[in-house]
């Protein structure tokens, strides 16, 4: 397996997607990449991974049924476009650690989610930017996210 360097730390396995990755997945799939994060202490299911959008989305049913409090939002006046290519109005924003991995490779970053009032298959949309800060790498082919850590391939 080829080995590389991690901001000059430690080797660590490059992140190499296998077709042992594969196994259970279904061939000629055309499924969109969904996990499961731990958001604010919340495991959040239904995370849509999105390489197309800028912009961080939390429903606004994932918001109900946590524990924050109003006063934990903050103004976010603009708008923005959903899947149809309707503009929608946010709710508010709200900071959040996303946790993503687990013991003993999980990675934690801050990310700004806008609330939106919308029906949704989905709890949450993981943007572009935030991928490129958890330095992951998505396969589509075999519905896995892999990320670099300071303790190896998360």
């Amino acid at each position: 397996m080829k080995r590389s360097r991690f901001e000059g730390e430690q080797e660590i396995e490059a992140i190499i997607f296998t077709e042992h990755n594969a196994e259970g997945v279904l061939a000629s799939h055309n499924d969109a990449v969904v996990v499961t994060a731990n958001i604010a202490d919340f495991n959040v299911h239904c995370i849509f991974i999105d390489n197309e959008s800028s912009i961080d989305i939390l429903y606004f049913s994932v918001f109900i049924q946590t524990e924050f409090t109003p006063d934990q939002l903050s103004r976010f006046d603009i708008l923005i476009q959903n899947f149809f290519r309707s503009l929608v109005v946010p709710e508010r924003m709200i900071k959040l650690p996303l946790t993503v991995g687990t013991q003993p490779r999980p990675m934690i970053i801050q990310v700004n989610f806008l609330m939106v009032k919308l029906p949704s298959i989905y709890n949450a949309i993981l943007s572009r930017p935030n991928l490129w800060t958890l330095k992951a790498v998505v396969s589509s082919y075999h519905l896995l996210v892999k990320f670099l850590t300071r303790h190896g391939v998360g």
